[in-house]
Order: C-alpha cells, then sequence, then structure tokens
C-alpha cells in the first residue's frame, strides 16, 4: 500500500517531466524552484559548472536547445521511503548542438533511469543512468547506427594481458582539476603515487598529504578536515572492478574508489596502450578520467563569491596517466 509520503513524491517526479516535456523553459524553471533544493546534489555526465538547482536548469536547458521537442514518458515508477525511482522513453529531433555534435535533424529515441532522494518534500539528490551511447549511434556520431557494425569492447581477460605491471613513477602521474571562482581551473597532482596491474585489475593509491602545492597555509587548508583530512584518511585508493578496451584503443575503466574513507563506485574513460620500450621492456599505459561530485566523499568545504555563488565547484575531475612495466 502507497504511504501519502510515496504518492506525494511521485507525483513530484512526474511533475517535473511533464516540465520537461514541455519545452518552456520558464515552466521548467519554475518547476525546479518549487520542487528541487537549492543546494541539491545533482549527477550529471554533461561538464556543467553551476551546483545544486541551477545546474539542473542548465542541463536541462542545454537538452532542450539540442532536442526542442524533446518529450519523456515515464514507464514506471516505484517509490520507497525517501526515493523515487523512474524509468522514462525519452524522444526529441536533433536541431542544436549536443555534446560537441553539431545539428543533424535526426529523431532519436532512447531510455533513462532516474533515482530522486527526497527530504522535506523536496528532491535533494538525484542520480541518473542515460543510454548516451544510443543516442550517439542515432545520430551517426559513433558506429552502431543506421546499418553501421556496433562498437565492440573486450572484456578484462580477453584484450588486458596477463602478469604483473608495476608502477614507471617516473612517467606517471595522478591528479585532479576543479573550478575555483568561475574563472578557471584550478591543477595539482600528488607526489607519492603507486600503481600496479596484475592479471587485469588496475590498482593505485595516493598519498593525499603529497599534494603538490607550494604555500604552506592553502595546502594546511587542503589537508585539513574541512577537505581531505589526511590525519584521519592519508590515502587515496582505487582498485578496478572491470577493464574494457575497443579496437581504437579507447577504454573504460569501472572500478572503487575511496577518499576520505568513503568508498564509490567511479568509471573512467580514456585509452589504453601497450608494447616494448626503447630497452625492450613490455610496458602498458593508461590515460584515463573520471568527474566526481566531491561531496560524496565527504569534502564539503564551500565559500561564496561576492554574489552569492559557490567559489570552489562540487565536481572534481581525476586525471591519471600511469606507464607500468612488466615484471618478472
Amino acid at each position: 500500500m502507497s504511504t501519502p509520503q510515496a504518492t506525494s513524491n511521485k507525483a513530484a517526479y512526474t511533475s517535473f517531466c511533464d516540465a520537461l516535456s514541455t519545452g518552456d523553459t520558464e515552466i521548467v524553471a519554475k518547476t525546479i524552484d518549487e520542487l528541487v533544493e537549492p543546494d541539491a546534489m545533482i549527477r550529471t555526465p554533461l561538464p556543467i559548472d553551476a551546483t545544486g538547482a541551477q545546474k539542473l536548469k542548465e542541463v536541462i536547458a542545454r537538452l532542450h536547445r539540442a532536442y526542442p521537442d524533446l518529450h519523456v514518458t515515464v514507464e514506471d515508477l516505484i517509490a520507497e521511503g525517501d526515493k523515487v525511482v523512474g524509468r522514462n522513453t525519452v524522444t526529441g529531433t536533433h536541431q542544436g548542438e549536443y555534446m560537441g555534435l553539431p545539428p543533424t535533424g535526426k529523431s532519436v529515441t532512447y531510455s533513462e533511469i532516474f533515482i530522486l532522494r527526497f527530504a522535506g518534500g523536496r528532491i535533494a539528490e538525484t542520480w541518473a543512468v542515460v543510454d548516451v551511447l544510443s543516442q550517439m549511434r542515432q545520430l551517426g556520431a559513433i558506429p552502431g547506427g543506421e546499418g553501421k557494425a556496433p562498437l565492440r569492447m573486450s572484456t578484462t581477460i580477453e584484450q588486458i594481458p596477463a602478469g604483473t605491471y608495476a608502477l614507471d613513477p617516473l612517467h606517471s602521474t595522478i591528479g585532479f582539476g576543479v573550478r575555483y571562482n568561475k574563472l578557471a581551473t584550478f591543477r595539482s597532482t600528488f607526489e607519492k603515487i603507486d600503481a600496479q596491474l596484475s592479471d587485469g585489475v588496475l590498482q593505485g593509491t595516493a598519498d593525499a598529504s603529497s599534494i603538490h602545492i607550494d604555500e604552506e597555509h592553502f595546502k594546511d587548508h587542503l589537508l585539513s578536515s574541512d577537505l581531505f583530512d589526511v590525519e584521519a584518511n592519508p590515502s587515496i585508493t582505487f582498485r578496478s572492478t572491470e577493464i574494457r578496451r575497443a579496437e581504437d584503443d579507447s577504454a573504460e575503466v569501472d572500478g572503487e574508489l575511496t577518499i576520505r574513507g568513503v568508498t564509490k563506485p567511479v568509471r573512467a574513460t580514456g585509452t589504453y596502450a601497450s608494447g616494448p620500450d626503447a630497452f625492450g621492456n613490455e610496458r602498458v599505459a593508461f590515460e584515463l578520467e573520471t568527474t566526481v561530485d566531491r561531496r560524496e566523499f565527504g569534502l564539503n568545504w564551500q565559500t561564496q563569491l561576492p554574489d552569492g555563488s559557490q567559489a570552489l565547484a562540487w565536481d572534481v575531475t581525476l586525471s591519471v596517466d600511469l606507464q607500468l612495466i612488466k615484471q618478472g
């Protein structure tokens, strides 16, 4: 039996989807203001500098520019506790730039799944799984659409070599970038790192206290309990659960990332290569990136700019360039 809270939350989900289907910017903005907490945690694969409800507005505005006739049909809706899960079918005609792709005039139909967490009757947190691959295929951006052969990704066992590969620290870096003051991206790396590829499993560690920053007070703040809290959590770690490599050496790496003692699943994308070096050593190389919301790992510090907006972006891009040498 549905509770009043579940019924209310499901109605809010439906209202949100109905607003998206209008294509009206004012209706969407009003609906978001009514239903979404200003500082809600919004997760999206699109590179958006804004945060909270404003981030959601910009995501939808970008979708409407790409697909002015966007229409969302709710296929399934489940509510339990403070969460609602919805499965949607989305249709639209590609009439504006989308993820770097100029308008094609083609129609697309794709699926998406949303999880919304409610607090006090308003949306406080979102998760989304959107079939972007299907969109890109239908738009002709990648093989697999319009009769073309699908992209063939192999499993870890098939294409990632067996054996143990140890880090070449001279030719490897682990770093991050985050927008600051809404003007530019602050970047840094960790000086003490380690990594290993063993029978298709990639593991890596960075000593959080080794962050490369020369200004003492700035570094102390990053290492304090406001952010990395290195006294309690000295290491940042990653362990892969699956590595997929395409024929063009593009790669996806799924795994578990631990920062500040909190472990979350992530997916990094980039390239993978292997072969001998000038001295006859067998090497493998990964160049990978992933973007995470730092609040998921407890890095919640924030300050405001004079206009009231947030100075430090919630989204952080992690970048890894690794070269590893076969052992034995």
